[in-house]
């Protein structure tokens, strides 16, 4: 008796299963289609399931960027522009040959072309001058580095020295000079601190 309702009902059964088979499939392949917008958060996301290739170019900033996360090591040389113009109350430039020379000079070397910021501070500092007054300034391979000499005032005071040169890869000299305006230096104190040096694009 089974086997006569087997025989049938058979192009039923079948029919039956194909639209089951079909259906599931048509079921899963609208799934994603179907998801309300906004239904899918971090939770429902696998670890690393987004990857360098499904993220837009140009989508992210900085303020997606955690703090701490993006080194030097993670930056191409120049990304990060060097100072075109560094200046400071009373900035002048040094004199091209000075009384007083390579005072704290510090060789280094450069890795690249480049352009370099030179600061150092001068914890004490004063002079006189037979006639006008002294302008300590900071010097690249004995050329004087425009914007920064400072003239040394009584009573002395520290003073910052600052400026920027593009220069080229290989071995430098930085120091302090110094110079009267008029005249010649009678008397001079001339402290130096260590250089800091940063090299941009």
């Amino acid at each position: 008796m089974l086997g006569t309702h087997l025989r049938r009902n058979l192009v039923a059964y079948l029919a039956l299963l194909v639209a089951l088979t079909t259906g599931s499939a048509y079921a899963a392949q609208e799934l994603p289609k179907k998801l309300p917008k906004h239904s899918v958060g971090s939770k429902q996301l696998k670890k690393n399931a987004v990857s360098s290739p499904k993220v837009k170019n140009g989508s992210l900033s900085g303020d997606d960027l955690a703090d701490g996360t993006v080194g030097a090591a993670d930056l191409a040389p120049g990304v990060v522009p060097g100072a075109a113009w560094v200046g400071s109350s009373g900035a002048t430039n040094p004199h091209a040959n000075p009384d007083v020379a390579s005072v704290g000079a510090y060789s280094f070397v450069l890795p690249r072309a480049g352009t370099l910021l030179a600061v150092t501070d001068i914890p004490e500092a004063s002079g006189t001058c037979t006639s006008g007054s002294m302008v300590a300034g900071l010097y690249l391979d004995g050329q004087p580095v425009p914007g920064s000499g400072q003239v040394l005032i009584a009573p002395a005071i520290p003073r910052t020295l600052a400026g920027v040169l593009v220069v080229a890869a290989g071995t430098h000299t930085v120091a302090i000079g110094a110079d009267c305006a008029s005249g010649n230096v009678s008397a001079y104190t001339l402290l130096a601190a260590p250089f800091r040096l940063v090299l941009g694009q």
